[in-house]
């Protein structure tokens, strides 16, 4: 009971407090990849459950291949959805704002008790194992996770993982057999989760922690051949996990190889962007030192001109004061296992800044690598369990000198700093500056300097405190341990609360009100948030607000995909970072990108799209201004909305084909003005009957006729996100193109009572070839392999169940 008053509650009311918010759906999270990335995902799956429930859910809705409102871009096979994942579930009673915002502040509640449980795993007392998932929660790394909805997940249960792994291996005499099986289908759901959290990096950093904790646990006091058995159970637990998480598995293999990501080999610099600079490890010293979110993230020069992945690496001078109190009173086997991770992770996540990242390229499944500043994630793990160590140390006695003599040695450097703001010549504010003098410009380095005086003079106090609670150990080693806990979290979540920012969710629960000016069912394309026409609309940081949320409502107010999704609006060529889209997709944005302005609007018209907003005006004789968006603030550039004409309607039969043997040429016609893409289709040259030649007798294949001269027709018998189906009428044949739905690999097509090719138009529209007459053609998604991979996770699921229902034999 004391324990739970102790260091239990105030832990669970402080992390309440910060995300009340959250959990009342009052107010959102905003920053980067939050909105503009994992929202319209989640709003996706949110409108195909809704549009189900009402007539019954089948297995398109529970299990959504496509998007539809990204023009049929994949859904369940891009693990950054995270369409499987339980707190999915949460979208049939909320909606997908407050679902998206759920799925991070749950996991903020449920790290402190997987760290918990770690610290127990390796014999810490309740407080010291406490420290553990207080020092983990409250981690800069893992607080810069509130706008990775793809991360988060993983990061939070792999010390649940490790503990449970640790726990299944453990030699029990005592332990029933029952006992057993289910500590090991506990190890197996756990690592589904964790695969299914939606980052590969994240899980296989787990698995290597899992396994390293076993043998260094046991190393010198188990046989050899016990840890290699417990290795192979390990192993075949994991297998057990992959099985439970097929569906998603199997269907981004399916997509992985025709996606951006799969199709294209990422070069050095794709693969080792976002690497940790040396100079960023002072961050260890000082929260933000180099910018804080709200203000705009001024250090891009120690990330190869990019903000950062994890805008704070700040484990809080408490953890490291406690880390070192801990670690010579830490059992060997412990320190071995926390100080390799440590030099690994570091190691990694140093990518390009690592002498070695060239060879390491060379090594197979090096692309796993990207962003190797997510390595980061073992190396706050392990200064966590250092930590609890540390108070598991002090609690008992030991290690207060050690403890003390860091705080010294903190208080000094917070004074130091301090007075190199303020002594003569500012050395400190110089040195900092030439980090990124182009930047970090007066009006904003004033405001930095400020934040850096409060920053350090709060970290002086606070080791004032600790050190004045370390008179208390001896006598009340509880209380101290929980003051201090406290302590350590407060002053990170003051220091690190940036980095939950949040804005009022009631603005982004509005429809924008330039939809009402765009017809319902057009294909929009938001050239600004692809930088399709010269770049973004976006208005930059603010000094004086020192705030982004202004751009971010002015994302809202332009209609951009990230907010007309939830809204039920359809967008091409609105692709996400993480390369999992179509390559045909991503090559037809690019080529747009680098096109000029009449070529863009044929780009569009050959892709079918129907509404263009763009952040200055444009023209052409095929667009017709509908409205225009006025920016934020007085003075602020107006974005345009433009109605495309010339664009083929959803379905359509063309029967001019011409050819083009590769991408950059076939963009070249495309862009011509010569080419008319309602009467004219590009297909690659493999498919291609001729080269601008209409389906005639003299070239058509073997068996088809001409039977007359009347003009094509479409009809749509049913028009759903996975299955299509029409009656065509085609008297010189031609070629059928779904003008609005992206190419993947997973759609089959049939005409009449034949299968036929799926082949790719206007470089990436979904097509199929039809010969003259009067045909039944059927396109769909094929969800043979999908039903195979649910069937698998259901009997794995089946097998688990009964393996912890199953009763111990009886001998007589």
């Amino acid at each position: 009971m004391a324990f739970r008053r102790l260091f239990v509650l105030p832990t669970l009311l402080l992390l309440l407090a910060v995300v009340a918010p959250l959990v009342t759906g009052v107010e959102t999270l905003y920053y980067r990849d939050v909105l503009s990335t994992h929202f319209p995902l989640k709003a996706a799956q949110a409108l195909l459950l809704e549009t189900k429930l009402d007539s019954g859910l089948d297995e398109a809705t529970l299990l959504p291949l496509v998007d539809p409102y990204r023009a049929g871009q994949a859904l369940l096979g891009n693990p950054n959805a995270l369409v499987l994942y339980p707190t999915s579930l949460l979208l049939l009673v909320a909606d997908a704002l407050w679902t998206l915002n759920a799925h991070f502040w749950l996991h903020l509640l449920i790290a402190p008790w997987a760290g918990y449980w770690l610290g127990r795993a390796w014999g810490f007392g309740r407080p010291g194992a406490w420290t553990v998932g207080v020092a983990y929660a409250s981690s800069g790394f893992f607080l810069s996770l509130f706008n990775l909805f793809n991360m988060i997940a993983g990061a939070a249960l792999a010390p649940a993982f490790i503990a449970a792994t640790l726990d299944a291996t453990r030699s029990e005499p005592a332990a029933s057999h029952a006992a057993r099986r289910r500590r090991w289908v506990l190890v197996v759901g756990l690592w589904a989760l964790v695969v299914l959290g939606g980052d590969p990096t994240l899980a296989v950093a787990t698995a290597a922690l899992a396994a390293s904790a076993m043998v260094a646990r046991d190393a010198g006091s188990v046989p050899v051949q016990a840890i290699l058995r417990r290795l192979g159970v390990l192993l075949a637990a994991g297998v057990g996990g992959l099985l439970v998480a097929a569906p998603q598995i199997v269907e981004l293999a399916r997509i992985l190889p025709r996606s951006a990501r799969g199709y294209w080999r990422l070069d050095a610099g794709s693969i080792l962007v976002q690497s940790l600079h040396p100079l960023s490890l002072l961050e260890q010293l000082s929260p933000l030192l180099f910018g804080a979110v709200e203000a705009g993230y001024w250090g891009m020069s120690l990330h190869q001109g990019n903000e950062p992945l994890l805008a704070s690496l700040h484990p809080g001078w408490a953890v490291l004061a406690l880390a070192v109190a801990g670690w010579p009173t830490a059992s060997r086997r412990l320190r071995l296992w926390a100080a390799a991770w440590i030099g690994v992770g570091l190691f990694f996540a140093l990518g390009v800044y690592n002498p070695l990242a060239p060879y390491l390229l060379d090594l197979p499944g090096a692309s796993l690598l990207r962003y190797p500043v997510r390595l980061w994630s073992v190396v706050a793990l392990a200064l966590a369990v250092l930590a609890g160590a540390g108070l598991d140390a002090l609690m008992r006695g030991a290690g207060h000198r050690r403890y003390r003599a860091v705080l010294s040695v903190a208080l000094l450097g917070a004074v130091l700093a301090l007075a190199g703001l303020v002594l003569p010549g500012a050395p400190t504010i110089r040195g900092l500056r030439s980090l990124a003098p182009e930047r970090l410009v007066p009006e904003l380095l004033a405001v930095e300097a400020f934040r850096w005086s409060l920053s350090w003079a709060l970290l002086g106090l606070l080791c004032v405190v600790l050190w004045a609670l370390s008179a208390r150990w001896r006598r009340a080693p509880a209380l101290a341990a929980s003051a201090t806990l406290i302590c350590h979290l407060g002053t990170q979540l003051v220091f690190l609360g940036s980095l939950l920012d949040t804005d009022a969710a009631a603005p982004y629960r509005r429809p924008p009100e330039v939809l009402a000016q765009i017809p319902a069912g057009a294909l929009i394309v938001h050239s600004a948030s692809q930088s399709l026409f010269g770049g973004p609309s976006l208005p930059g940081l603010d000094v004086e607000e020192r705030s982004l949320i202004p751009s971010v409502r002015q994302r809202h107010r332009e209609a951009t995909p990230f907010f007309g999704i939830g809204w039920g609006r359809r967008y091409a060529l609105a692709t996400t970072p993480e390369g999992l889209d179509s390559f045909f997709t991503v090559a037809m944005r690019s080529s747009m990108a680098r096109a000029e302005d009449a070529q863009r609007v044929r780009l569009l018209q050959a892709s079918g799209v129907d509404v263009l907003i763009v952040p200055r005006p444009v023209v052409h004789d095929s667009l017709h201004e509908l409205t225009t968006i006025p920016g934020t603030s007085p003075g602020a550039s107006l974005s345009f909305v433009y109605r495309v004409d010339g664009s083929p309607p959803p379905y359509a039969l063309i029967e001019t084909v011409r050819a083009a043997p590769n991408m950059s040429v076939g963009a070249e016609i495309l862009a011509s003005a010569e080419f008319d893409p309602l009467r004219e289709v590009l297909l690659p040259s493999d498919d291609a009957p001729s080269d601008r030649t209409p389906f005639e007798d003299s070239t058509l294949p073997a068996g088809w006729s001409v039977r007359g001269l009347d003009a094509p027709t479409v009809d749509v018998l049913h028009d759903a996100p996975e299955r299509v189906e029409l009656d065509v009428e085609a008297p010189r044949g031609g070629v059928l193109v779904a003008t609005e739905r992206a190419w993947l690999p997973v759609w089959r097509a049939r005409v009449d009572d034949e299968d036929s090719k799926v082949v790719v138009a206007n470089l990436h529209r979904l097509a199929v070839v039809v010969p003259p007459g009067s045909h039944r053609v059927a396109l769909w998604v094929d969800r043979r392999p999908t039903r195979a991979a649910v069937a698998v996770s259901l009997l794995t699921l089946l097998g688990l169940a009964l393996l912890c229902l199953r009763r111990p034999n009886r001998t007589a």
